[in-house]
């Protein structure tokens, strides 16, 4: 169906505008004439140059263009209006007397939508001019609808990506919590577990122990070398086995602190470090102790027997994984205003990365003839104080940094307590 001519309107209201180019004043004056009488706002130009000129400025909706004209001809007249980005949507129609095939399809190559050759009917440039000035508001609002649909796309696009991140938080935060719970309800089964066979268990040890204590004490056996290696090997495997016993009835305990108070976490690492020198070979292990500048009064609440075993097992371990004569780092940083951090840190050869989250599994161990239980024991002390343990490989290796965190108390005025070692 074709388009209403007789009172062409654009989008807007306003009356389209057309721009006649054409080197002959009788042609222009003959086209606007026509033009104004089809009710069109005309513009005219006598060459390419002030053609582009003027369209680029007056952006008309539809442009008549000459062919033969001088300095440029039409074709590069709309060559160089598709080459701009302002000018190259406007519909180019050729208008002139060259009526040559060869001249129509050059016309189009350049870019033009239609060519009409002169004299022209009125009719007919009527209803071309109607017809591409429609098709244009047609591809305008295809544009305009195009651009708002990809806004909306856009728009919903960041929604759903907001949505599906804030899903995967959640997803994230419920899988930790079902670990979190899984982990509980395995100690809690373990515990249960192994409480009762570690009761079972060490009444026979004790009895063992007492025998081979009565044993030991024999003259006849005393006294001979070549039962000397058998009764330290016993010695040794019963108290291996009675520590297990003792780390099994520590994890069926609650997860409940006995004795939080405030404690200088600087007085309790030297007694742990004198502890530590008295039950170990000298330079097997030598300990350095360092503590951050600017922590005045590193002091925290704990459980000052907790802390202590929990640390003195991160050091026991540390050098388990460290080669013979190597040194520890035992290290108070202060890394925010309500945390302090304490550190160990050995120079052994790491943690395999994939292996770095099971550490505190119970029985689970990287080293042979470990029980497993170390690490377990450790985190379940820390927790009990409310704190938090991390172990991570250092960076460059050698070695790894077991981390504990727990509640700063600075400066506060307290009264504090440090824990001393038997010597």
């Amino acid at each position: 169906m074709t388009p209403d001519i007789q009172s062409p309107a654009a989008s807007d209201g306003q009356k389209p505008v057309i721009l006649v180019v054409d080197d002959d004043p009788n042609n222009l004056a003959v086209l606007r004439d026509c033009l104004v009488e089809f009710n069109y706002i005309v513009l005219v130009a006598e060459d390419g140059e002030s053609a582009i000129q003027r369209a680029n400025y007056a952006q008309p909706n539809l442009i008549l263009l000459d062919i033969m004209m001088p300095r440029i001809d039409g074709y590069e007249t709309c060559r160089r209006l598709k080459a701009m980005e302002s000018t190259k949507a406007i519909p180019v129609i050729f208008m002139t007397a060259l009526a040559e095939t060869e001249h129509k399809v050059k016309g189009l190559e350049a870019g033009a939508v239609d060519y009409i050759t002169k004299p022209f009917q009125r009719e007919e440039l009527q209803a071309r001019i109607a017809v591409h000035l429609h098709n244009r508001e047609l591809t305008k609002r295809l544009q305009e609808a195009n651009e708002l649909l990809e806004a909306r796309v856009e728009e919903r696009t960041a929604e759903l990506a907001g949505t599906n991140k804030e899903l995967q938080a959640e997803i994230t935060k419920h899988k930790k919590l079902e670990k979190e719970l899984f982990a509980a309800k395995k100690m809690e089964i373990i515990g249960q577990l192994t409480g009762g066979v570690a009761h079972e268990v060490r009444n026979p040890l004790n009895a063992i122990l007492s025998i081979f204590e009565a044993l030991f004490k024999e003259r006849e056996i005393a006294n001979n070398p070549e039962y000397q290696p058998y009764l330290e090997h016993i010695r040794t495997q019963v108290n291996r086995l009675s520590k297990l016993m003792a780390d099994l009835l520590e994890l069926g305990k609650p997860l409940k602190p006995v004795a939080i108070r405030p404690l200088f976490l600087d007085r309790l690492c030297i007694d742990i470090i004198k502890l530590w020198n008295l039950t170990h070979t000298a330079g097997e292990h030598p300990v350095t102790f360092i503590i951050d500048p600017a922590l005045c009064n590193p002091s925290v609440f704990a459980d000052g027997e907790r802390l202590q075993q929990a640390i003195f097992n991160l050091m026991e371990n540390a050098a388990q994984c460290s080669p013979k004569g190597s040194g520890l780092l035992l290290r108070i940083v202060s890394a925010t205003t309500e945390k302090l951090h304490l550190q160990v840190v050995d120079c052994g050869s790491g943690i395999a990365p994939e292996k770095l989250d099971r550490v505190f599994e119970p029985f689970y161990t990287l080293r042979k003839g470990g029980t497993g239980l170390g690490l377990t024991l450790v985190k379940h002390f820390v927790e009990s104080m409310g704190g938090e343990i991390r172990i991570r490989n250092n960076t460059p290796l050698p070695g790894c940094t077991a981390e504990l965190i727990l509640d700063y108390l600075g400066n506060r005025d307290i009264p504090h307590e440090s824990v001393k070692t038997s010597s």
